[in-house]
């Protein structure tokens, strides 16, 4: 595995195909990291995980539970399209854009005590249950212009 590693330069992974579990908890990616179109057939464990620059993981495929609990995502985020078995995001702290459009979620997701700078895309207000908003807020559902639902910020 790749527990605790440190990976200086740009990390690709894009369309790599993991069999077993892939564990990357505790890893650095000191640079920008691509899983995206990534295939995780067991688990994937990126607890305590520290992404300095952007992550991709659009399009990937987590067919067991996926664990991000106490990840740091310092740059932007961008889980859009991923299919997670299960979702831990637990702890977890987002800095910058976290997008999780058209991402879906089989046997649920959870955000509890997760930290957004800014307000996610993409998810719904019973899987930000219990996560935290930039000055306290948390999310409402509003429909869009195009009336599909949108996350944002309750100002009440």
């Amino acid at each position: 595995g790749f527990r605790k590693v440190t990976f200086a330069g740009r990390t690709g992974f894009d369309g790599a195909t993991f069999t077993g579990d892939a564990e990357f908890g505790g890893a650095n990616f000191g640079s920008m990291a691509g899983f995206s179109e990534a295939h995780f057939g067991a688990h994937a464990r990126f607890g305590e995980a520290t992404f300095t620059r952007d992550a991709e993981f659009q399009g990937a495929i987590f067919i067991g539970d996926a664990g991000f609990r106490q990840a740091t995502f310092t740059g932007d985020t961008a889980f859009r399209g991923a299919s997670f078995g299960y979702g831990g995001f637990g702890w977890a702290t987002f800095n910058g854009d976290a997008e999780f459009g058209e991402a879906t979620f089989v046997r649920g997701a959870g955000f509890g005590e997760a930290t957004f700078a800014k307000p996610p895309s993409g998810l719904t207000d019973a899987q930000l249950d219990g996560s935290i908003w930039p000055g306290g807020q948390k999310p409402a559902q509003q429909a869009g212009e195009d009336g599909r639902a949108s996350d944002t910020p309750d100002s009440r």
